[in-house]
């Protein structure tokens, strides 16, 4: 077996990297077309958080946590807000496309996405859920 460096993987069409959000968020992912595997944590110290609200026009998300907890908020169509479910270790889910979604990470979490059939530039915010997921917030801190 030969191991391969970052410039081969790209010559064979890969596209691997990480991101650093401002919450303290890191995404580490791998993607070749319109595939794309992510592991996401938080760095150590950080208080877990919200990712920003956001749908995808064609891409659909399977979710396994792999570590920690993860509470999903989405909605079915505009206005139509489910209450968030909360998902333990082993659990899978999966975000189809069009869907407004957010995910609540612990501080612990460790979450493994595969999406597919879209590119990385399918990602829309969804202000209104941001939102609706800040009210939720409010009327339990009351």
């Amino acid at each position: 077996m030969t191991q391969l460096t970052l410039e081969d993987a790209e010559a064979l069409g890969f596209t691997i990297g990480s991101t650093l959000r401002h919450n303290g968020e890191i995404i580490s992912s791998i993607r070749s077309g319109d595939v794309a595997v992510s592991l996401t944590e938080f760095v150590p110290g950080t208080k877990g958080g919200w990712q920003p609200a956001h749908y995808h026009e064609h891409a659909r998300e399977q979710y396994m946590v792999l570590r920690g907890y993860v509470v999903l908020a989405f909605c079915t169509e505009i206005g139509a807000y489910m209450q968030p479910v909360k998902h333990g270790v082993g659990t899978r889910f999966t975000v189809e496309p069009r869907c407004p979604h957010s995910l609540l990470l612990s501080p612990d979490a460790v979450l493994l996405t595969v999406t597919s059939g879209g590119d990385a530039l399918d990602w829309h915010a969804s202000p209104e859920l941001d939102e609706h997921i800040k009210k939720l917030q409010k009327e339990r801190m009351l």
